[in-house]
């Protein structure tokens, strides 16, 4: 993830990029990345998804008792067999529902390890 940031901070159309995070995330995660700090500023955005989809998970489901979190909250709500999230964004038919498991896949991986590591 480091490595893919850093080449992001390289490319010439970087402003670009911000264009296609969402404004929390941005807000986050932008002037870390920004002053060179990638690991605080990729961490900090994950959290950030972490939290955005929990409230997004009780608004759906209001009368949940239980709120998943991390690795649970990303296999509850980007489920393949039932999403109760679709992304919003320009893909389409194939491409939809396979960029849609590989961000939450991505979600799910950040958050495996961190869970292993303890944290």
């Amino acid at each position: 993830m480091i490595s893919w940031l850093r080449f992001l901070e390289n490319t010439a159309d970087n402003n670009d990029f911000w264009n296609m995070i969402h404004p929390t995330v941005e807000q986050t995660s932008r002037k870390l990345f920004e002053d060179g700090h990638y690991a605080n500023a990729s961490e900090d955005a994950f959290i950030e998804i972490n939290s955005r989809v929990k409230k997004l998970y009780t608004i759906i489901n209001p009368e949940s008792d239980r709120i998943p979190d991390g690795v649970e909250a990303m296999n509850t709500v980007f489920s393949a067999n039932k999403p109760m999230i679709r992304l919003a964004g320009q893909y389409y038919g194939y491409w939809k529902k396979y960029t849609e498991r590989i961000y939450a896949d991505v979600c799910r991986g950040y958050f495996c390890i961190k869970k292993s590591e303890g944290t």
